[in-house]
């Protein structure tokens, strides 16, 4: 027998004892009346007593565990059946308090009846260690979350991430401003299903996924909670681990239409109201600008018809210091000599037939304020000749008088010739020309920054449509690189007759490629009338510049969709339509 049972007593047998001190977890036997019988070498190590002086005593004297007392698990345990596990026990050993489990396992006569229990004690204090560790990480991470979800709630722009099933996994303060979506709303479903992209239609981050390339500043729409379509302009990025693998994505996106409201806001109160643009040689002239408006020196505008020098005269006038004086603009092409000459300088009763009564001239009414001399290289030699005195001594003398007149103006002149090149023909006096081009400015043309032409078009729109109360309208992608790859001689001034037209022309809810003028599809090499696809070329010349754009970029796609003004997909699209591989 393993046990000898003597009356109320226990005793262990060598083989039984042998067996309990191979375990690795200390063990101690305990009879009914809770003495200790016996413990195992373990056991001892613990409790820092000796078998001998254990045997006899109370257990929870020996173990001295925080469950020892009048609620006794132990009393529980007598009739149980297989193994009783009590957690959250603690062994006190001086200040130490020993966290551990008590397992204990019922002894039984051979009439069935209990007579003891073996308690085996685990020491915990590596697992309570752990999970200390994994709670604190537990903590860290929640606070990040927490942080992370204020900085993304405080951005001004929206963001949503996704699964690598392109599933929501958050939608930030901003996204659901924008889109009426709520976050509870919108957790777990399809991105593309939410903002409304068509079965076939790949949203931004849908090929940012697929292709694995980030999709940078292209502009779309998202649907409304609501049912409408609002414009936006997004970026992309895959969420990798730290091995590499993708977790999924990541879409910011900014409310064009907000946008758009604020900057034609922020343009009707700069010195630059009305010039549009974003591209650096446009840039380096509001510099430009910004540096002489304290000054009163004479500007020479120069650049081709329809580049906008009239606004930028206009700008550099409200940039400076007489920006609440008269600015005086003088067309100086329609203008016959005599009558040019009374339109500037004024004139006196009689001095010519007609002139019934003394008139104030143009410098006479923009004293104090700036005089805009447009088409400066179309004036007469005579002109030229007084202009000179004016520049000089800032003075001048009505027609049919000899009495001077004290002027203070600031002058800017503007023109489309080559000033320099009609100096050397002795067309333009060259004196005139160097009291004009005290600071050269240069408009380049449009074909030269041809990154504007997107916000232009863009502008122009908007601005015709709340101008005329018509529903406003976009450009269609196609459109939009038909009006890209177009030379435009007519500059600025021709961009927005090609807008209006193709506004006026338009029956849907936005400009494609048929509603612009014919001239333009001819330029641009498209066929007019039912020969224009919605793909903005016809399906032979379509096929044709894509082989073409391909090969001269050596295959690489990317550079072939930017040369052709059309973003990757598109061009991935295309290829299959017409099984280019």
């Amino acid at each position: 027998m393993p046990l000898d049972i003597r009356s109320h007593s226990l005793r262990v047998s060598a083989p039984l004892e042998a067996v309990l001190d191979s375990l690795n977890d200390p063990a101690l036997l305990i009879d009914r009346r809770k003495k200790v019988c016996w413990l195992s070498a373990a056991a001892a190590s613990l409790l820092g007593v000796s078998a001998a002086q254990a045997a006899g005593r109370p257990c929870w004297e020996v173990v001295a565990s925080e469950v020892c007392g009048p609620q006794c698990p132990l009393d529980q345990d007598w009739e149980q059946r297989g193994v009783k596990c009590h957690v959250g026990a603690y062994l006190q050993q001086g200040e130490q308090k020993i966290p551990v489990t008590l397992n204990t396992t019922t002894v039984r006569n051979q009439a069935g009846r209990p007579v003891g229990l073996i308690e085996s004690i685990r020491d915990v204090r590596q697992v309570s260690n752990l999970v200390s560790e994994l709670r604190r990480n537990r903590d860290e991470i929640l606070a990040r979350e927490s942080r992370m979800e204020a900085i993304l709630n405080s951005i001004s722009e929206g963001v949503f991430t996704t699964d690598d099933n392109l599933c929501v996994t958050s939608f930030n303060k901003t996204a659901q401003q924008i889109t009426g979506w709520s976050e509870a709303d919108v957790l777990g479903r399809p991105c593309y299903e939410l903002l409304g992209f068509r079965p076939r239609e790949l949203s931004p981050l849908q090929r940012t996924i697929l292709c694995g390339t980030p999709v940078d500043d292209v502009e779309t729409s998202f649907r409304h909670k609501s049912g409408s379509r609002i414009q936006v302009r997004v970026h992309t990025s895959l969420l990798k681990d730290a091995e590499g693998k993708v977790l999924g994505g990541v879409e910011t996106f900014r409310d064009m239409g907000e946008m758009k409201r604020l900057a034609m806001r922020y343009m009707d109160q700069t010195p630059f109201w009305g010039i549009v643009g974003k591209s650096r040689r446009l840039h380096e002239v509001f510099d430009l600008v910004e540096q002489i408006k304290e000054s009163d020196s004479t500007v020479l505008v120069t650049g081709e018809s329809g580049t906008g020098k009239g606004l930028l005269a206009r700008a550099i006038h409200l940039s400076g210091r007489r920006a609440d004086k008269p600015f005086v603009k003088v067309n100086c092409s329609v203008f016959a000599e005599t009558l040019l000459e009374s339109e500037l300088f004024g004139h006196e009763r009689g001095a010519f037939t007609g002139a019934v009564k003394t008139t104030r001239g143009r410098f006479e009414v923009a004293n104090g304020g700036t005089i805009f001399l447009d088409e400066i290289g179309e004036v007469s030699k005579n002109i030229q000749l007084k202009l000179l005195g004016v520049l000089q001594e800032r003075a001048f003398e009505r027609v049919g008088s000899s009495r001077p007149m004290q002027v203070d103006v600031r002058i800017i002149a503007a023109t489309n010739k080559d000033l320099l090149k009609a100096v050397r023909n002795r067309e333009f006096r060259e004196d005139l020309f160097y009291r004009l081009n005290v600071i050269p400015i240069h408009l380049p043309p449009l074909r030269e920054r041809r990154e504007d032409i997107p916000l232009l078009a863009d502008f122009t729109a908007e601005k015709f449509c709340e101008r005329t109360g018509r529903k406003a309208k976009r450009l269609t992608p196609e459109a939009m690189a038909l009006l890209s790859s177009y030379k435009w001689p007519g500059n600025v001034r021709e961009l927005e007759n090609v807008v209006e037209h193709g506004l006026v022309c338009s029956r849907g809810q936005t400009i494609s490629p048929d509603s612009l003028p014919a001239y333009l599809l001819e330029a641009t090499g498209v066929a007019n009338g039912c020969g224009v696809r919605s793909g903005g070329w016809p399906e032979d010349t379509e096929e044709r510049r894509i082989l073409a754009a391909l090969e001269a970029a050596k295959w690489n796609k990317k550079k072939a969709a930017e040369s052709l003004q059309i973003n990757r997909a598109t061009l991935w699209r295309k290829m299959r339509r017409y099984e280019i591989a």
